[in-house]
């Protein structure tokens, strides 16, 4: 274990569940965004199931499955709202919105994408770590809308670890890969 590693354990080993449980979701989302591999699979178990409306597998097959899809997108950005857990012992039952949003280049032009929905999540602590065991994906609203022609105004944030958050927050981007 790095040093890294061993300093963010001690700092999960503090939080409450809760606050552990809101940290896993979050950096999954920042996985999903950055397309970081490594962040996506750390957020499951390795035993996990992912039911994602049209793709349903093991933590490593949602990563494949993420890459492909969302790999020729311009970007991507997840917000977190509401959370509620119920944590009984090792196991938690987590419901937690969400709202995403998609820039896509298509052959007919580019479209601007929001999903809002929920995390319904299954949660299991071993070893004093937190992780989701089982997550099925509900959509409540889906909108899809061409980008109109307007100012270009440059977009900082991409796909991997060119996106500037990496270089910008060196501790932060070691601690989401776990």
């Amino acid at each position: 274990m790095t040093e890294l590693e061993n300093a963010t354990r001690k700092t999960a080993d503090k939080l409450p569940p809760q606050v552990a449980i809101q940290q896993v979701i979050a950096r999954y989302c920042r996985g999903i965004d950055r397309l970081d591999r490594e962040a996506i699979i750390s957020a499951y178990w390795p035993d996990g199931y992912d039911d994602h409306i049209v793709f349903g597998g093991s933590p490593t097959e949602l990563a494949d499955w993420v890459f492909r899809t969302l790999g020729p997108y311009v970007a991507t950005s997840h917000f977190l709202g509401q959370s509620l857990a119920t944590v009984d012992g090792s196991h938690a039952e987590v419901e937690t919105y969400f709202s995403s949003w998609s820039h896509q280049r298509t052959e007919a032009g580019e479209v601007l994408g929001q999903s809002i929905g929920r995390y319904l999540d299954h949660f299991e602590e071993r070893g004093g770590e937190w992780r989701i065991l089982t997550r099925t994906v509900i959509l409540d609203i889906v909108h899809r809308s061409p980008i109109g022609s307007g100012p270009g105004v440059p977009v900082a944030g991409r796909h991997g670890a060119d996106d500037p958050s990496y270089s910008a927050l060196p501790k932060l981007s070691a601690s989401s890969a776990r």
